[in-house]
């Protein structure tokens, strides 16, 4: 799963490959809007609070809307959207 994390503050972003289910698995059965501690990803990621924000699986991209309860199942999902909270940017 490839997963792109951005930073809107500074309109930095990354896009990663996580390949590693046992990694994955922190944002699976996650609503969108639902922050997330990054430090399964890696050492690299130790302190970061995600929030997912959006993705894409083979039928359709969603993104988040007011009332969307999407629930990511790991199923199909290729692209997952993450934003860095500005308060675990240190």
């Amino acid at each position: 799963m490839k997963l792109n994390i951005s930073f809107p503050a500074t309109g930095c972003q990354k896009l990663i490959e996580v390949d590693d289910e046992r990694k994955l698995r922190t944002f699976y059965e996650k609503r969108m809007g639902t922050e997330v501690a990054a430090d399964a990803l890696g050492e690299e990621w130790k302190g970061y609070v995600v929030q997912i924000s959006g993705g894409n699986d083979n039928f359709v991209l969603w993104g988040e809307k007011a009332g969307l309860l999407s629930f990511i199942t790991g199923v199909a999902t290729s692209l997952l959207q993450l934003y860095i909270n500005k308060e675990s940017y240190l």
